[in-house]
């Protein structure tokens, strides 16, 4: 049950952040409050995904950050917590960080997906759908 939790979360943060990413690209019409909302809303669901699995792993035992996708949704966590600091303090006269806030976003957004597709893989192979 908690595995659920855990690939739900993280994939409504994919779906939340990628689409922050998407919203501050194109610019349209009272873009800045969707963009944040939705950059709000994939954080929560990236911490409480990341909780999940952390909590699962604690209860059975099991160690942590032992596999490619465990160590780049660790990396994506950290990057899912800096980057809105940077559009924070970029929106409070601190214009220098700007570009690093959309330069994180973006790479976060991208990393994001790329530890999902990871975490595909291994329930592919955990179920033995994909063998040698």
């Amino acid at each position: 049950m908690i595995f659920y939790l855990h690939a739900s979360f993280l994939l409504l943060m994919c779906v939340f952040v990628t689409w922050a990413v998407i919203i501050a690209k194109k610019r349209g019409e009272g873009w800045f409050p969707k963009h944040r909302l939705f950059a709000i809303s994939g954080v929560v669901c990236g911490l409480l995904g990341i909780g999940f699995m952390f909590y699962n792993k604690a209860v059975h035992g099991w160690p942590h950050l032992k596999t490619l996708h465990a160590i780049g949704g660790g990396i994506a966590a950290l990057l899912l917590l800096c980057t809105p600091l940077l559009g924070y303090f970029s929106t409070k006269g601190k214009d220098a960080l700007r570009p690093w806030h959309r330069i994180f976003g973006r790479i976060t957004a991208t990393l994001a997906l790329l530890v999902l597709l990871t975490g595909i893989v291994k329930l592919l192979e955990h179920l033995g759908w994909m063998q040698d």
